[in-house]
């Protein structure tokens, strides 16, 4: 912060014009570096929560192939009508799917803190080399 006493003044009007652009952009800065900020902390929670949901999903398409095994097993047996295999295997396929959309949840939410981190892959070989299963288990 300046306080020289200028008495030109234009010298004056335009250092007080300069002094007044200088604050302007340094609040906008933090403005900026604030929502950044709070854009990374929401990002790494819902990044916590899709991991979470990512391994009860990966459980329940186990538990859900198996279900569909043993319905299969028994209308081979007999003891199961074929309604009830096709519904075990359509539930075994949602499972499937809901597992496919938090896997690219996760890595949309990656991308987009790399990216806010200022981390992005260089090139596309890094983005296609990356694995959310060994980032699961780092994680």
């Amino acid at each position: 912060d300046y306080t020289l006493p200028i008495k030109n003044q234009q010298q004056k009007g335009n250092y007080l014009t300069q002094k007044a652009t200088y604050e302007s952009t340094q609040t906008s800065l933090n403005q900026l570096l604030f929502e950044t900020k709070t854009q990374i902390q929401r990002a790494m929670v819902s990044l916590e929560k899709q991991i979470e949901l990512y391994r009860k999903t990966k459980m329940l398409v186990t538990l859900r192939r198996q279900s569909y095994e043993d319905e299969y097993k028994k209308f081979k047996l007999g003891n199961s009508t074929q309604i009830n295999v096709i519904l075990s295997f359509n539930n075994y396929y949602n499972a499937l799917i809901n597992l496919n959309e938090l896997k690219f949840g996760i890595l949309d939410t990656i991308v987009q803190l790399k990216y806010l981190l200022g981390d992005f892959p260089v090139n596309q070989g890094e983005l296609e080399t990356f694995s959310v299963r060994k980032f699961l288990m780092l994680y």
